[in-house]
């Protein structure tokens, strides 16, 4: 009896063990498959502003820089990329380095604005805690109804003549390069004489 107990026991451990090797090989297969498959682009909800959509001119107060008027819509010279973040999101607590790299990449073309959707006390903080208070931070509850989404993160590209070219939720850096992407392409179709080049990393006027 006590030779055929632990016969059983070891080979119940043996079976453990070989569960366990097969179940770290398979981790790391879906590992190397998910580095190998392109990101999906950001999901476009119905909610927020219309795809084309003029938006109206309006000018708020950042909470970043006190006194400093924030502009949106209108006719500028470069789009605008509006980045709806809230404090009590986990995955918007994730994509400071992402929005940042962005910026820069596209800062001859792109101006960012974040909008930020809870209590201006906890969004100020936020932005610190993220590295993104350098760029002009307002409230949602200060913009029209036309500007406001109902989940975050999400972003939303304006043309310099105010309408939304692109739009989608954001959950990594690769998704909000889709959103860019397709604004400048959507824009380029429209006026052919667009020509967008990410600008040379020789000066940069947004927060590494």
């Amino acid at each position: 009896m006590t030779g055929g107990w632990l016969v059983s026991y070891f080979a119940l451990w043996l079976v453990a063990i070989a569960g366990l090797v097969i179940a770290l090989a398979l981790l790391r297969l879906l590992g190397e498959l998910y580095q190998r498959i392109p990101p999906s682009g950001a999901a476009i909800t119905s909610t927020g502003p219309d795809l084309g959509e003029i938006m109206p001119e309006v000018t708020v107060d950042s909470i970043a820089s006190v006194g400093v008027g924030v502009h949106l819509g209108s006719t500028r010279s470069r789009y605008q990329l509006l980045m709806y973040l809230s404090p009590t999101c986990s995955t918007c607590q994730t994509l400071g380095p992402a929005i940042r790299s962005v910026a820069r990449e596209f800062r001859s073309t792109l101006k960012v604005i974040v909008i930020g959707l809870g209590a201006e006390d906890d969004l100020a903080q936020f932005v610190k805690k993220v590295k993104l208070a350098d760029f002009p931070v307002v409230l949602a509850t200060s913009l029209p109804d036309g500007y406001q989404v109902e989940s975050t993160p999400y972003a939303v590209v304006l043309s310099s003549e105010g309408s939304v070219l692109a739009k989608g939720l954001i959950n990594r850096r690769e998704q909000l390069v889709s959103v860019v992407n397709a604004s400048l392409e959507q824009a380029s179709t429209v006026d052919g004489s667009l020509q967008v080049e990410p600008d040379s990393p020789a000066k940069s006027e947004f927060p590494a």
